[in-house]
């Protein structure tokens, strides 16, 4: 599935933990070793602030990847029980984590371990075949836009859907109210119809966390701002949207594109 031996998981690098990805044709030599690790994921939606996973409902094939522990010169050298120990920590998690492949550092997949072969030779040479379930069958690409406005000043920005799926993406975004109380801001996607939300009401530098998808309002106190808002959620067509943003405040747009590879 990946060319690279190279690559990234739970935000650490497979250089850092001193294992590579390799390709083994011929696994004759090699005999599983101990017990395998082994489990059944039931998949639970998740409702959270990080609309990444929307569809993970959706039936998802397999990875089986197969880490082979090596050298600085990236020769592979034997394993000990703090080896196998120090990288089952590492990718054995409760939760959904972030795959990077160095094919493609743009996309990123959420998996979760299921199964863990070591195959080894008596004398503890070989690699750790290793299942992952993802998320769902989708990479992303991840995009994150900044922009303040002040006085009521029109400022407009272009955002790209780079996602290859035909719906429109839902995203999250922050704000933080620079004026009063009686300051309106306005996020308007002039690319659709009916594309204009707006808040009103919010505190002086008070920030709220839109989730579009979820259609919740959260401040950072964890107060709900649900009714600030005139519930008209922003929606990203796929490709360039043109959106106008009016008020008096700072505005991060984030999105992770769902894209079929």
């Amino acid at each position: 599935m990946f060319i690279s031996e190279k690559f990234i998981l739970n935000k650490r690098t497979s250089d850092s933990m001193s294992v590579i990805l390799i390709t083994e044709s011929n696994n004759d030599i090699f005999s599983d070793y101990g017990f395998v690790y082994s489990e059944t994921i039931e998949k639970v939606k998740s409702y959270n602030d990080n609309s990444t996973f929307f569809k993970g409902e959706k039936d998802t094939n397999e990875i089986v990847l197969k880490i082979c522990l090596v050298d600085g010169n990236y020769v592979p050298k034997r394993w000990s029980d703090y080896d196998i120990e120090e990288i089952y920590t590492w990718i054995k998690t409760d939760d959904f984590i972030e795959f990077i492949s160095e094919d493609n550092v743009e996309l990123t997949y959420y998996v979760r371990v299921t199964k863990i072969t070591k195959k080894f030779t008596d004398n503890m040479e070989g690699y750790l075949e290793v299942t992952f379930q993802p998320f769902t069958n989708f990479a992303y690409k991840s995009d994150v836009k900044s922009i303040t406005i002040k006085e009521n000043i029109e400022r407009k920005i272009i955002i790209n859907n780079k996602s290859n799926m035909q719906e429109d993406y839902m995203p999250i975004f922050e704000i933080t109210n620079l004026g009063d109380e009686s300051t309106v801001n306005i996020i308007k996607n002039t690319s659709i119809e009916d594309g204009q939300f707006e808040i009103a009401g919010i505190e002086k530098n008070e920030k709220v966390t839109i989730d579009n998808l979820y259609c919740t309002v959260i401040n950072t106190e964890g107060k709900s701002r649900f009714e600030k808002c005139n519930r008209n959620w922003l929606r990203l067509k796929i490709g360039e949207n043109k959106l106008k943003i009016i008020g008096n405040c700072k505005l991060t747009i984030k999105s992770k594109y769902p894209v079929l590879t």
